[in-house]
C-alpha cells in the first residue's frame, strides 16, 4: 500500500510477504511486513517485523517478532531500534512498547524496558531500567 499527504507527497509505503484480511473483524494479518515512512526532512524510517496486524481504518498497527525500526537506513549514521513488540499509531505518528528495547547507533547503545516514540518530533522516551554506552566520536 501507499499513503500520500494532502499535497500529494508520498508519506509511507507498506509491503508484506502475505496479507490475510478479516472483513468481520476489520483487521489485516501481515507476514514479514515492511514499512518505509518518508519524513519532511527527507529522511526515512524503515520498520520491519516477523508479523503484524493492522486495522482497516489505519488507526493502529501491532508488530511482533524481531521488530526493527531503522532511522535513515541508507546512512552511515543511521540508528536502529530493536524490540519484540511495537504498537504504532500511524495517524498520530507515535509508537510504544512495554517490552525490552535496544537502540544502537554510531555514537552508542541504549537498553531499557518500555518506550514511547514520537516520530516527527524525533523524541524517544525509555521508561525504566535504562543503561547506555557512549562511543566518543573522533
Amino acid at each position: 500500500t501507499r499513503e500520500w499527504d494532502e499535497t500529494g507527497t508520498l508519506t509511507r509505503t507498506m509491503t508484506s510477504a502475505k496479507i490475510e484480511h478479516d472483513p468481520q473483524a476489520e483487521l489485516n494479518y501481515l507476514t514479514s511486513p515492511k514499512s518505509i515512512s518518508f519524513r519532511s526532512n527527507d529522511s526515512k524510517i524503515q520498520i520491519t517485523s516477523d508479523k503484524g496486524i493492522t486495522r482497516d481504518d489505519n488507526s493502529r498497527t501491532d508488530l511482533a517478532g524481531n521488530v526493527i525500526v531503522h532511522d535513515n537506513p541508507s546512512s552511515e549514521s543511521g540508528t536502529k531500534l530493536l524490540t519484540e513488540q511495537l504498537t504504532i499509531y500511524p495517524q498520530k505518528d507515535f509508537a510504544e512498547t512495554d517490552k525490552p528495547v535496544t537502540i544502537s547507533s554510531t555514537s552508542g547503545n541504549l537498553k531499557g524496558i518500555g518506550m514511547d516514540l514520537h516520530f516527527e518530533k524525533q523524541v524517544l522516551n525509555l521508561h525504566s531500567n535504562v543503561k547506555g554506552i557512549y562511543h566518543e566520536m573522533d
